[in-house]
């Protein structure tokens, strides 16, 4: 359930704060934002640190209640799917995705890595897919 609830809130946070410009953009323009995140996944770290910063405040905390470990992985999982969705990483992680494909034991429910795959391929996949809805 956590993986799930992970991939549904990726989807919300790889979008949050998105400035209408790439990270690319930002880099090149050397805005405030590349410098602080050393133009590596700029808007996804961004967007993450913001996101965090967020739930920092107790009634907005929707994790206040769960154990210390759920909160822990969570975090590592929503961070590892987040930064997997930056385009300049397209290609990486589309290599990974296609040597996992080709393994017989893909995928492995019980590897965390066969899963953060999973993920961030589908996030991705939603994060992109609306360019190809009819326009109205």
């Amino acid at each position: 359930v956590l993986d799930q609830f992970t991939m549904f809130f990726s989807c919300m946070v790889i979008n949050f704060c998105h400035p209408g410009v790439t990270n690319h953009f930002l880099c090149k323009s050397r805005h405030p934002r590349a410098i602080r995140y050393n133009d590596i996944a700029v808007m996804q770290h961004y967007n993450l640190a913001a996101c965090f910063d967020l739930l920092r405040d107790k009634d907005m905390n929707f994790m206040q209640n769960c154990d210390k470990d759920t909160n822990e992985s969570f975090r590592m999982m929503l961070v590892r799917v987040v930064v997997r969705s930056d385009i300049k990483s397209h290609y990486e992680e589309l290599s990974i995705f296609q040597t996992k494909i080709a393994a017989n034991d893909f995928p492995d429910v019980d590897q965390l890595e066969d899963r953060l795959v999973l993920m961030g391929v589908s996030v991705r996949l939603a994060d992109i897919a609306w360019t190809c809805r009819p326009q109205q």
